[in-house]
């Protein structure tokens, strides 16, 4: 009993006493709030979404694709697969525009590999509220694919030499300043000879492969052992010579519609004419910049 009355003896008489429980109440208080917060807090397991809302929303229609309705339920799925989860409701909503786009485009394909008998599709992928929508995933994913084999495939090698790389070459301008041209006039005068000059250089490789005296790739390597290209691509190395593999047709060649066309067009073992694509230089003009042949190696699928 003394023991009780010494302790609240201390505690009315001496502050430093008092300040020290307050203090110990506190950090335990603290301490209690926090352990029961982390207990309420379930961790989501990793590589798991969130559930789908209720079934009283699954069976929402949200859009109409040819034989297939969207409902919400395929896009709070499509949320739930995105790796990173949005933190505002703008962000939330801007980002459901974007799945809902997706969504509607993951469709279009199916149905047109469906009709081309590529793949089959059920409710558990297809047009039902209750889809499974991992199994709709992986077989997006299996139909681009059977419509890339389908549409045709292509493989083969290409040489190419830049006259124009999106700055004025060096070749010509100290010329062009001797003859006291102007500065508009020595750039376009290095532009024609860097452009002469290119073309020369790949007219006479171009003669040499078809005639069978060098392969394509052993011109690819000429193309990169010729240091003069220094001062007309500084890229010429990198843009000298490339293979591709299994070109899926819907990818344009060096992102050009005219060299796909010409690409498409040849048969296997053919040698493409020299041709001229053009580019945007820094200025903002459309100028001719890129000398490309193409060979064809090989072709795949239905043409």
């Amino acid at each position: 009993m003394s023991d009780i009355f010494t302790f609240l003896n201390n505690f009315k008489t001496k502050p430093f006493f008092r300040n020290i429980l307050i203090a110990f109440v506190f950090l335990l208080g603290l301490f209690l709030i926090s352990f029961l917060i982390f207990l309420s807090q379930k961790p989501s397991e990793p590589g798991v979404p969130p559930p789908l809302p209720s079934l009283s929303d699954q069976g929402k229609i949200i859009a109409t694709i040819g034989n297939e309705q969207i409902f919400e339920s395929d896009l709070e799925a499509e949320l739930a697969y995105y790796p990173f989860q949005p933190t505002t409701s703008q962000k939330t909503k801007e980002l459901k525009e974007r799945l809902l786009t997706k969504i509607i485009q993951d469709s279009e394909l199916l149905q047109e590999a469906d009709e081309k008998g590529l793949i089959s599709l059920d409710e558990t992928v297809f047009n039902s509220p209750n889809k499974n929508y991992t199994k709709r995933i992986e077989l997006v994913k299996e139909a681009k694919v059977a419509l890339q084999a389908y549409e045709g495939q292509i493989s083969g090698e290409s040489i190419a030499v830049w006259c124009y790389n999106i700055y004025v070459p060096k070749i010509g301008i100290k010329e062009a300043l001797d003859q006291h041209m102007s500065i508009e006039e020595a750039r376009e005068f290095s532009i024609q000879k860097a452009k002469e000059i290119a073309r020369e250089k790949i007219e006479k490789l171009y003669q040499d492969i078809k005639i069978g005296k060098i392969t394509i790739k052993e011109a690819g390597e000429i193309i990169k052992n010729d240091s003069s290209l220094a001062d007309i691509d500084p890229q010429y190395k990198t843009n000298a010579y490339q293979k591709f593999e299994s070109l899926p047709k819907d990818e344009p060649f060096y992102l050009s519609e005219e060299a796909n066309k010409v690409l498409w067009s040849l048969e296997e073992g053919e040698l493409s004419p020299i041709l001229t694509l053009k580019d945007t230089s820094a200025d903002g003009k459309v100028r001719d910049s890129i000398f490309l042949i193409i060979k064809v190696a090989k072709r795949e699928g239905i043409f």
